[in-house]
């Protein structure tokens, strides 16, 4: 609890910093009905002149079981899973607005084999850069790039076990310290199409290069030969390509509520990457999002989400992803998220 406080506290902080920017925006949208546009591609008319910031809580636990395997057939099971969020859409001049947010989350495991629970942290940012410009009426085209990133704490563990051997460490000693990151370039084009007043579509291609890193270091001899034994990451950095599409469509279905659909591709390849003997990569992944959103002003909504994903956090969170843990991904996840864009 101490450390989800923490983590909000850093994203109010970083929101009222936001919103300390110049908010002449916001002024021009005062009387309309704007749309949910959190980190979603939206090119419409609302979206392009209105200054927004956004605060989401996501959750995912055991006792509502929506998509993950009943019979997982993996050593690990993922107990819970929390991320914090908060962003800002900014429109700047010319076509271009300015688009961001953080995160911090956690998830915590379970393993049949020591060590039997593991907590990992995790911290996101993604900025990017818009330029749009109208192309025939009630259609926009554009492009995006940026930078995004995602960084999991060292964790360290004080057991280790491999076959019958059982390795403990001593009191206030640790066995292993377990970090990652990851960091992407990234570009892509998107469209907009208002197919009625209440009715629209959008879409995208996005191309990232991405490096990431994957670390599990021990100072003991002994444990360094169990980890090798259990192929855990290779201490070197690897590249990735991901070529993303995504197509979605916005529905106002009454004056104050909007629902939205998003479909999301990911196609990966990895380069440099070893590969862990007798275990699969996963290299592709679907993604799901619905969006529930009712507007209780002009600039302000409360929204409800739902995700759905094939391959757990494949290709959304890099960092995660390493040949020690690929089976993990094999199975689908989903969460709820419950937020607020004002």
């Amino acid at each position: 609890m101490v450390k989800v406080y923490k983590m909000f506290k850093l994203l109010c902080l970083c929101i009222f910093v936001l919103l300390g920017l110049p908010m002449q925006a916001i002024s021009e949208c005062d009387g309309s009905m704007v749309a949910l546009e959190l980190d979603r591609t939206q090119l419409n008319q609302e979206a392009l002149r209105c200054t927004n910031t956004w605060l989401s809580y996501s959750f995912y636990n055991q006792g509502f079981n929506i998509v993950e395997a009943e019979n997982n057939s993996t050593t690990s099971q993922l107990t819970s899973w929390t991320a914090l969020r908060g962003g800002i859409n900014y429109p700047l001049a010319y076509g271009l607005k300015l688009r961001g947010y953080i995160e911090s989350g956690n998830q915590q495991g379970t393993r049949v084999i020591e060590p039997k629970y593991v907590t990992t942290d995790f911290l996101g940012t993604d900025l990017r850069l818009q330029w749009s410009t109208s192309w025939l009426k009630g259609q926009r085209i554009g492009i995006e790039a940026g930078y995004r990133t995602h960084k999991v704490p060292n964790t360290s563990y004080d057991k280790l076990q491999q076959g019958n051997i059982l390795a403990t460490a001593a009191p206030g000693k640790s066995l292993m310290d377990v970090s990652a990151k990851d960091s992407a370039w990234f570009v892509s084009g998107v469209f907009h199409s208002n197919i009625t007043d209440n009715f629209s579509v959008h879409g995208g291609v996005e191309i990232r290069d991405i490096e990431v890193q994957a670390t599990t270091t021990s100072q003991d001899s002994l444990i360094q030969s169990l980890l090798e034994i259990q192929q855990v990451p290779q201490a070197t950095p690897w590249q990735e390509k991901h070529l993303i599409m995504n197509l979605g469509f916005d529905w106002r279905v009454f004056d104050r509520v909007e629902l939205g659909v998003d479909y999301k591709q990911y196609n990966i390849q990895r380069m440099n990457y070893q590969i862990r003997d007798n275990f699969i990569d996963y290299n592709e992944s679907t993604q799901l999002d619905f969006y529930l959103g009712y507007q209780i002003q002009a600039s302000t909504i409360f929204f409800v989400h739902a995700r759905y994903i094939s391959n757990y956090l494949l290709g959304d969170t890099p960092a995660l992803y390493n040949r020690r843990n690929n089976h993990t991904f094999k199975n689908p996840f989903g969460f709820i998220t419950v937020g607020a864009q004002f």
